[in-house]
């Protein structure tokens, strides 16, 4: 307990503060209450948060593991798959819209420091956008990355964790197609970076009617195309290893959803843009088409309203 003298100690160091006088005279009046020890916390916690701040940057330094992923990974939707099943743990969340109709918006942790308890371990998971210069924003969009971090010298818990989530991820979205879509940045231009827009169930082929002869025709082209072998022989001669099919018809066809069963046959990942696009131009479609991976598909849409440069297209025409 305090006595007297120090309370008026008290007062008197708080008196220095601008105001505090007749906010303390106020609520003493009117409400009688004194808010002398509260303001005297709040002035301690104040001087002490710099040395709190620097203890928790040394404890995180030295008695935790952490591990960084960008936002290019495929971890990532392992990780926001897992967080976006529970929003209610955090305070500050991020909203997007959704992509699928009917349901409302995508609730992600927003940026900053969020901590979670996951098989009696407590984790922290760190969202920051990086620093990019404006013509670099415009260009590529936001980019961010993620830190994962428990305490321990070791970052076993945090693989297990990994583990667990893509386990989960693929048990629910493993036997569906991604589908990415263009990344629009802040400004509203199409970037050269894609972004995962949803998943789609495979559909059989055997569901789009087609003309005689071309689903066998198809399926046989591109067995022969995704042979481990016939990709050595593009490489040896120097040729792009690409295989393009230009499907033509009125709306309402199954172009596309030939593309979606071609996507779902082979496990590939479908890639959509519509050249409709007024952002989507040479300058914009040909760096966005070098940032596709590896064995996936490319689905672009309304070629024949644009006037893009198809060059780089090469196969069979349907």
């Amino acid at each position: 307990m305090l006595n007297q003298h120090d309370e008026d100690s008290m007062r008197g160091f708080l008196s220095f503060i601008p105001g505090y006088k007749y906010i303390h005279t106020f609520l003493l009046d009117q409400f009688g209450l004194d808010i002398t020890y509260l303001a005297f916390a709040a002035v301690g916690f104040w001087l002490l948060a710099p040395v709190i701040t620097r203890a928790w940057a040394y404890l995180q330094k030295y008695f935790m593991a952490a591990i960084t992923i960008y936002d290019n990974d495929e971890i990532q939707d392992h990780l926001l798959y897992f967080l976006e099943k529970t929003p209610q743990h955090f305070q500050r969340l991020l909203a997007e819209t959704h992509t699928a109709i009917g349901l409302g918006p995508k609730l992600t942790p927003g940026f900053g420091s969020h901590y979670f308890w996951y098989n009696c371990t407590c984790f922290w998971v760190e969202r920051n956008e990086r620093e990019q210069t404006p013509m670099h924003r415009i260009q590529f969009g936001r980019k961010e990355d993620w830190t994962l971090s428990c305490f321990g010298m070791s970052t076993k818990p945090i693989e297990a964790l990994l583990a667990k989530l893509k386990e989960d991820y693929l048990m629910q979205n493993g036997s569906r197609i991604k589908i990415y879509s263009p990344l629009i940045n802040d400004m509203g231009r199409t970037t050269s970076r894609w972004r995962l827009v949803g998943h789609r169930a495979c559909r059989p082929i055997e569901s789009v009617v087609l003309d005689k002869g071309i689903e066998t025709e198809i399926r046989d082209d591109l067995n022969q195309f995704l042979n481990p072998k016939n990709r050595a022989w593009y490489t040896k001669h120097g040729i792009p290893y690409r295989r393009a099919y230009l499907l033509y018809g009125p709306p309402g066809t199954g172009k596309s959803s030939l593309a979606f069963c071609l996507a779902g046959l082979w496990g590939l990942n479908i890639y959509s843009a519509s050249v409709r696009d007024p952002n989507l131009t040479d300058e914009t479609l040909i760096p966005l088409l070098a940032n596709v991976p590896s064995e996936s598909l490319v689905l672009l849409e309304d070629l024949d309203e644009a006037g893009v440069i198809l060059n780089a297209l090469d196969g069979k025409l349907l």
